[in-house]
């Protein structure tokens, strides 16, 4: 079990849920990247914005996260998406340096 890295808020005004989801996970990364992790396991349970990530379908808003994941890699973050079940609504990202 690892420790809290970070917590905060933000107010993303009225948006869907989805959009609300795929900017957290965005904002995770960014915050792990910036503390200098490298290797990321992004875990959420909605469907639509994993697949999203992943390149598997498209949305409206598609094109910003798969560039973001695209550039995250090509700057050598080692980033694994995987969509999981859960029983509360949330995302997870999780962070560790080899």
């Amino acid at each position: 079990m690892g420790s809290l890295l970070k917590a905060g808020s933000t107010y993303y005004g009225v948006t869907s849920i989805l959009i609300a989801e795929a900017r957290v996970m965005r904002d995770s990364v960014c915050a792990s990247i910036e503390e200098g992790f490298k290797h990321m396991v992004i875990e959420g349970d909605n469907k639509i914005v994993m697949q999203v990530l992943q390149g598997i379908i498209i949305g409206p808003w598609h094109q910003s996260l798969i560039k973001d994941v695209t550039m995250w890699k090509k700057n050598g973050i080692h980033v694994i998406i995987n969509q999981v079940f859960k029983e509360a609504n949330m995302i997870a990202v999780w962070t560790f340096n080899f």
